[in-house]
């Protein structure tokens, strides 16, 4: 009796432990790969690539899952990347150079990030109401000026841009919110201008624009020169007339792309049927956002930090790199 006891608790355990093991990280199928991809605040545009990328991975194959969730941003990101608690992220190309290559904020401490593609570009929008007495960068001193949220891509990114400039923290009051924050802040008076470093169109901006009389703030020649030539990565660009409700002229800014970066540890496999589905079904993620409209293996295989070997193996199938 006892022994057919011990045999039936034996072989519950064996049941039992199967199951556990059957479960992770696997869907009900027993063989899907659950993955999740970091992306943005959502009145920005990571959040919404983010989610086109999940839906068009997700329903143009059967072996991973890819759940979109929503950061803080780049920098982030890249800690999520570092501890396991995604797979995948979209961050400026800024952050993805620096924290590759151990510089900037990453200074002495490279992280373990692989490219996987070049999304879009993030061009910096600078915005204030129409009656503002702001007409150049250099008209910020002394105004409360949005930065983004504390440690965020957007204010790493403007804070270094305004340095290259001389403009420091103390010339001014860092504000240090999210987009749909800003936006707000600038309808109420509480805050004087922002800068929004975002694929366009940007939404919290939209909002803005069809509620506000707001004005945009061109960079000029020299500055743009003089940051571009500091670093690399930050490259000229011009955001077209009539974009925005307000933007009567084209606004001359700079611009910094975002990219879809990966951990070295993430499986090849997994990456691998992630670029591919995401390229056999590309036409449908182009027109997903104005921001992916020129989306295309060329753009997506130029500028980014050293190739996951996943994503390397597409890449070369195609043609698209030797």
């Amino acid at each position: 009796m006892k022994t057919r006891k011990i045999v039936g608790l034996f072989i519950s355990l064996i049941v039992i432990f199967a199951m556990v093991g059957c479960s992770d990280n696997s869907s009900a199928g027993g063989n899907k790969s659950n993955v999740t991809i970091t992306t943005g605040g959502t009145g920005g545009t990571l959040y919404p690539i983010g989610a086109s990328i999940t839906k068009i991975v997700n329903g143009g194959q059967d072996t991973i899952k890819v759940t979109n969730q929503a950061s803080g941003g780049s920098v982030e990101n890249v800690t999520l990347l570092q501890q396991g608690d995604a797979e995948f992220a979209i961050m400026g190309g800024d952050v993805a150079v620096n924290g590759y290559e151990g510089a900037d904020v990453y200074e002495g401490n490279p992280q373990k990030l692989s490219g996987v593609f070049v999304a879009y570009d993030q061009p910096l929008t600078i915005v204030t109401l129409a009656d503002s007495d702001i007409n150049s960068i250099q008209d910020i001193k002394g105004k409360k000026v949005v930065v983004g949220q504390p440690g965020s891509g957007n204010e790493v990114k403007s804070k270094r841009m305004l340095e290259i400039l001389d403009i420091t923290y103390d010339d001014f009051e860092p504000q240090f919110i999210s987009f749909s924050e800003a936006v707000d802040a600038l309808k109420d008076n509480h805050v004087d201008v922002g800068m929004f470093w975002s694929g366009s169109p940007n939404a919290s901006i939209m909002d803005l624009a069809t509620t506000e009389d707001i004005k945009f703030i061109s960079l000029s020649d020299e500055e743009r020169e003089r940051v571009s030539s500091t670093h690399a990565y930050y490259v000229d660009y011009t955001l077209p007339a009539g974009l925005y409700e307000g933007m009567d002229e084209d606004m001359t800014t700079l611009s910094v792309n975002a990219q879809v970066v990966t951990s070295p540890e993430v499986d090849e496999d997994v990456v691998y049927t992630f670029v591919k589905t995401l390229f056999e079904n590309v036409d449908d993620f182009s027109v997903s956002h104005d921001a992916v409209k020129d989306f295309s293996l060329k753009t997506a295989t130029e500028n980014t930090i050293p190739l996951h070997p996943g994503a390397e193996k597409y890449y070369k199938e195609v043609g698209a790199i030797e």
